[in-house]
């Protein structure tokens, strides 16, 4: 498991913070893929490896659009990294052990579809994607809490004026530590 776990960092895949740790999850890693609209999620556990392309985290439309399993794609970027041996036990535990929901998931062909978060029908409307993937980039948390901020602070340097160098704090921890487009 380490082999693919190295194998993935050496292809850009990174630690995040920002996962959440599901239970018996040992290890997990995260890579951007188009241009930051989505993110392949691996995670490690005791006896499979599971991956999920998603919205990316940085924005509100990560609740509302579907995961997809993306084991396929593990598998296709790691093949000429590792040893046969290593690829027979990738293949395995990427399908062997998978618990309901993540094999209830649809699965994503990436030679055949890109990024399906381009032509996902989110709730059953192609406008309603494209409005989507179109205002992705704009949408956000960094975007939202510091346009909230930008509201906030002159309102409170005339009510209350430590709650402005509060605000600007808070703005400044939002800035370095929430997860932006392209970086998770």
């Amino acid at each position: 498991m380490i082999d693919i776990y190295r194998a993935l960092k050496s292809l850009g895949f990174v630690e995040t913070r920002w996962q959440y740790i599901f239970e018996d999850q040992i290890g997990g890693l995260v890579h951007c893929c188009d241009d930051g609209l989505s993110e392949v999620h691996v995670r490690f556990y005791p006896d499979r490896i599971y991956a999920e392309h998603e919205v990316a985290r940085s924005s509100p439309l990560h609740f509302i659009y579907p995961l997809f399993n993306a084991n396929q794609f593990i598998i296709e970027i790691v093949k000429d990294k590792v040893s046969p041996e290593v690829l027979a036990y990738l293949e395995a535990s990427t399908t062997a052990n998978l618990k309901d929901d993540e094999a209830a998931q649809a699965h994503w062909q990436p030679t055949a579809q890109p990024d399906p978060y381009r032509t996902t029908s989110l709730l059953g409307s192609p406008f309603v994607n494209k409005i989507g993937v179109l205002c992705h980039p704009y949408m956000g948390w960094r975007a939202m809490v510091v346009c909230a901020i930008m509201v906030a602070l002159p309102i409170s340097i005339h009510v209350w004026p430590p709650m402005a160098l509060l605000l600007t704090l808070f703005a400044v921890l939002v800035w370095r530590v929430v997860p932006t487009t392209g970086h998770p």
